[in-house]
């Protein structure tokens, strides 16, 4: 894209897009608080898959996803992904056929409309700096972690400003082993070029989300935690060219 390219699609972003959006966001979380509790946990995901689709529709981003036929419909998972851009909650809630819960951070709570929409159909807010509180919150949410309904988590802990895979925190590895859950790799590509984390402005192009096998965790424990953090890591990472 040259210059003029750029500086229009800025203004598009700046004028038409982010108005858009405002407008859908609002209306998605109407939608799950007058539905309610006919979307909770069971059936709220098609409402995140029209949020997910507004979003990189208005954004002119594609997504392309490889890998579900590794999915079992009717089993649950613990889904693990890299983490560089806020596209891919929109990405993975609009192109990843799934009931898949999220781990978010405490603060979205904050956020008129949206943050009682996440809590109304099931997803999972933790205090990244209450150990305890985060223990608690992914305690309660074991129980609802099944029958095909999955959870995801960005195990790096927070955005990679630079594209490169950050180390792995042992959260998402222990709750897949307290709950027998396999575990999915799940890598998000070119997220952090369509729209990077340091920059309101979004480019057009495709982010493209790999669905890896299944990690079974048996055999795992809390003392070999960290073994299997680093075998999810590994395919991440060869997947992302980085290792």
């Amino acid at each position: 894209m040259n210059q003029f390219g750029t500086y229009l699609y800025r203004a598009y972003n700046l004028f038409i897009f982010y108005p858009y959006y405002f407008v859908v966001n609002n209306l998605v979380c109407l939608l799950y608080h007058f539905l309610f509790p006919i979307t909770r946990l069971r059936r709220g995901h098609w409402l995140g898959k029209i949020w997910g689709r507004a979003y990189t529709l208005g954004a002119g981003i594609k997504v392309k996803v490889t890998g579900i036929e590794n999915l079992d419909p009717m089993q649950s998972y613990v889904f693990v992904g890299n983490h560089s851009s806020a596209v891919d909650i929109y990405a993975v809630h609009g192109y990843v056929d799934r009931n898949i819960k999220w781990v978010l951070k405490k603060e979205l709570l904050k956020v008129p409309l949206l943050g009682t929409a996440n809590l109304l159909i099931g997803n999972v807010p933790v205090d990244r700096k209450n150990s305890i509180q985060a223990m608690n919150a992914l305690n309660k949410a074991k129980k609802r972690i099944k029958n095909g309904i999955s959870i995801i988590f960005f195990p790096e802990g927070t955005r990679s400003r630079t594209g490169k895979l950050l180390p792995f925190k042992r959260g998402a590895f222990l709750f897949a082993i307290e709950t027998q859950l396999p575990i999915v790799p799940m890598t998000i590509k070119n997220a952090n070029i369509v729209a990077p984390a340091d920059s309101i402005f979004m480019k057009p192009g495709t982010v493209e989300i790999v669905i890896h096998k299944p990690i079974q965790v048996a055999g795992y424990d809390k003392t070999t935690v960290m073994r299997l953090a680093g075998e999810a890591r590994g395919i991440i990472g060869r997947e992302l060219g980085q290792l």
